[in-house]
């Protein structure tokens, strides 16, 4: 039998709304249930469906017959008590860790076999109505606290939709593996009534898997899954998951040149092939001594860097993943310090110049002001000196100041947002060139007037 299961619910009245990391809810334990932790090799927890446990019934002078019970319903779960839902927690990259972790990722797997949820006549994920995909979400949320500060609100069902259309995928692809066969026959497959599934459904998937353009791309697919020469040892746990159960033991992060060694290692120590040895030992080498990469974060996920151990020997990243960190992080997200770095990480040179000129255009516009400045207070001494007594001296310097004011607003907004070819900003410099040439103009005429006096 497996080993019972125990979910912790959140007390009512919380959501995903409401959650994040240093809030966490009080939980109440459910009614164990049944859960099968057959390890399975090649299985991950963001990929496995429901998966099945085969009891052996021995018989006296007979061969051990199998008594199979089905796939694992999560009955537990569709039926919990109203008002009641799950605390899934989530690490710093993004992947659910902890103990509800695998059941949530095998529950998804309940949700994406389901014929009046996930339909499996689309032919992609993409394809899928949104009144489908709109079930599922609501489906995930009645059951589910994820914390907002991990997964923001407004990114939750792009997050949780995407790991039911993976399962969905698979299911599709298990359900080919399982019943056609190279010798099988469309009209075969069209006579077959499967108890799980819409037969309507399943009879428009045989009639794709048989067209030529499913074909082809099986083809070029089974083509790709070949070169996979080693599978992981991890069985029904995630990347994610294991690397956060051993930094909790010791107490740090770890890079991904050593899950490497976790993840493709026997229990005895020995590696999976004799390729994945090999590597095993050139990150060895480069690790001497330890990781190489900086990281006391235990909840910030698989550390990597794109010179890493495990990058120089397995090769660059590409296609928008990272490799050995568990599904999720992309290239483009956070990576892990050396442990010889004492500056961060660089920027990229393009932003480098981008900050140099902007900051020259600042220092050209501080410059630009300040002989406005200068020019004002000349203006002002002009004024005085040309008409002393004439009242409306003072009206015209408050009017002179209020343009300047306005000049220098307008020109800030054009440093703070740098639209330098826009209309408004156009008009602004045309402004100000018109009143830079009034004041020339100003001078000249004090000058004329004056002639003997050398400044205002």
């Amino acid at each position: 039998m497996g080993r019972k299961r125990r979910l912790q619910y959140v007390e009512p009245g919380e959501s995903s709304s409401h959650v994040g990391s240093n809030e966490v809810p009080s939980r109440q334990e459910a009614p164990p249930a049944t859960d099968d932790r057959r390890q399975s090799q090649g299985s991950d927890d963001e990929t496995q469906a429901p998966d099945t446990e085969d009891v052996p019934v021995p018989t006296a002078g007979a061969v051990v017959v199998r008594n199979t019970r089905g796939p694992n319903r999560f009955d537990d779960i569709w039926n919990m008590p109203p008002g009641k839902k799950l605390l899934l927690e989530i690490n710093n990259a993004g992947q659910p860790v902890g103990e509800n972790a695998g059941p949530w990722a095998k529950w998804l797997g309940t949700v994406a076999r389901k014929p009046d949820m996930c339909p499996i006549n689309y032919r992609s994920w993409h394809s899928m109505p949104r009144q489908y995909k709109n079930r599922c979400w609501e489906t995930v949320q009645a059951r589910w606290v994820i914390p907002t500060d991990r997964i923001p609100l407004a990114e939750q069902r792009k997050w949780v939709l995407s790991r039911i259309g993976k399962l969905w995928r698979n299911h599709k692809s298990e359900l080919k593996k399982e019943h056609c066969k190279l010798d099988t026959t469309k009209e075969e497959l069209l006579q077959l009534s499967l108890p799980e599934l819409d037969d309507a459904q399943f009879h428009a998937l045989v009639e794709y898997w048989f067209t030529d353009d499913f074909k082809d791309l099986s083809r070029d697919n089974k083509v790709r899954r070949g070169k996979q020469k080693e599978l992981h040892t991890l069985g029904s746990s995630s990347m994610a998951r294991t690397a956060h159960s051993i930094a909790k033991e010791k107490g740090s992060q770890v890079e991904r040149g050593e899950m490497y060694e976790v993840a493709y290692s026997h229990r005895d120590g020995t590696a999976v092939t004799a390729t994945a040895e090999a590597n095993i030992t050139k990150m060895k080498q480069l690790m001497t001594g330890g990781s190489q990469l900086r990281g006391n974060d235990i909840e910030g996920g698989i550390l990597w860097q794109p010179d890493d151990a495990f990058g120089q020997v397995i090769g660059a990243e590409r296609g928008g993943r990272v490799r050995g960190v568990g599904f999720g992080p992309t290239p483009s997200g956070n990576r892990a310090r050396s442990m010889n770095d004492s500056m961060p990480p660089p920027t990229s040179t393009a932003t480098d110049h981008r900050v140099i000129e902007l900051s020259n255009q600042v220092e050209a516009m501080k410059e630009k002001c300040a002989r406005y400045d200068a020019e004002m207070s000349l203006m002002r001494k002009m004024l005085t000196s040309l008409c002393p007594s004439f009242p409306s001296i003072s009206m015209m310097n408050s009017f002179l100041e209020m343009v300047y004011g306005f000049i220098m607003k307008l020109m800030g907004y054009w440093i703070v947002y740098d639209a330098l070819e826009n209309f408004a900003v156009k008009w602004v410099k045309w402004l100000a060139m018109s009143l830079e040439n009034c004041f020339s103009l100003l001078n000249i005429v004090a000058h004329w007037l004056y002639p003997n006096k050398d400044s205002f």
